[in-house]
């Protein structure tokens, strides 16, 4: 088993309560730490045009940051990817406030030519040769062979597939990591459907938007490195909630607003949840998951498979940070043939 320790290198896509410092960077450098002393190494989505956008406005204190700690990153042995929530494209800075766009927080919206405040345009396409440029810019800095070549759509958005791999394929992307595996949500602006994704064999898509095993697959493909879950058990989860459940942190932000008058009401998304619950899963979580839960979940899994964990640093907090280093150390305690990785050794 190939095991990705990953982790969603953005702000709040809302409003921040603190510096980018306190929200990002100071938990970045604490979740390195903690990887290093465990003899593991991590990848971090760089949420790219966040740091694009700030830079646009004048706002250079966050992008100078942004590009210092994802070249740091490089030099500690650690990976840098590319993750990109395109509404930041769309955004704008006015009386000290970030007004954001939710039509476009799918990057399937850009299917089309998108005209952003700035007068310029872009695609589906563009935004991904713009932020894989972009890295490859920044952390051939401190490593000269820098590829990017893995990918996580912003809130998990790689549908419809036949639309987004076909842009990464030609841009040289190799790996993407955005299929939170037996999850869907419905609203409006923020949907996905990953219900009937392969559960255990290692896959790839092709630029079709179909589905393959690896070792079966022709043409022009993808690997996947999909988000490892947990199948849901109401009756379990009742029964070891007090036991299994993480300590309550202070958030130091907010998540964009994507309510919209065309999603379900409250009482109709509760039945559906409802119904629809015994089919899904709980995501392998660094943010959310007990190690216990994770490690208990890693050990149902095919030995063979590559599998991805998925954590945020705007999330962590110190006993999170003591979570993880205790999930690394029985993973290689009590699991066989397990080895960490990062996408740029694929």
């Amino acid at each position: 088993m190939k095991l990705f320790l990953s982790f969603d290198y953005e702000l709040f896509l809302g409003e921040n309560y603190d510096s980018p410092e306190v929200v990002l960077f100071e938990m970045t450098r604490k979740i390195c730490g903690v990887l290093d002393d465990c003899g593991v190494k991590g990848t971090f989505f760089a949420d790219v045009f966040s740091a694009i956008q700030y830079r646009k406005y004048g706002l250079n204190d966050y992008a100078d940051g942004f590009e210092a700690q994802i070249k740091w990153i490089i030099k500690n042995g650690h990976d840098v990817q590319l993750h990109i929530h395109p509404h930041w494209v769309m955004s704008q800075y006015k009386d000290g406030k970030w007004f954001h766009q939710k039509e476009y927080y799918r990057i399937s919206e850009f299917e089309h030519d998108v005209i952003d405040p700035f007068g310029n345009k872009h695609n589906i396409n563009s935004l991904i040769r713009e932020g894989k440029e972009y890295l490859e810019r920044i952390c051939r800095i401190e490593k000269r062979d820098y590829v990017c070549n893995s990918f996580r759509a912003g809130g998990y958005a790689i549908q419809p597939y036949d639309k987004i791999v076909p842009s990464l394929i030609a841009n040289g992307i190799k790996n993407d990591s955005s299929i939170a595996t037996g999850t869907v949500d419905w609203n409006y602006w923020h949907r996905y459907n990953f219900l009937s994704v392969p559960k255990k064999r290692n896959y790839v898509i092709t630029e079709k938007g179909e589905f393959y095993f690896e070792l079966l697959a022709k043409g022009n493909y993808i690997r996947e490195i999909p988000i490892g879950s947990i199948r849901n058990d109401y009756l379990k989860f009742i029964l070891k909630k007090k036991k299994y459940k993480l300590p309550h942190r202070i958030l130091l932000g907010s998540a964009i607003d994507l309510r919209d008058q065309r999603d379900l009401s409250k009482f109709k998304q509760l039945i559906k949840r409802m119904i629809i619950y015994p089919k899904t899963s709980m995501l392998f979580s660094l943010d959310e998951l007990h190690y216990l839960q994770i490690v208990r979940g890693l050990k149902r899994l095919n030995k063979d498979c590559n599998i991805a964990l998925i954590g945020h640093p705007k999330l962590f907090d110190d006993y999170r940070l003591i979570n993880m280093r205790k999930m690394i150390i029985e993973v290689k305690r009590s699991i066989d043939r397990v080895e960490f990785s990062t996408m740029s050794n694929i």
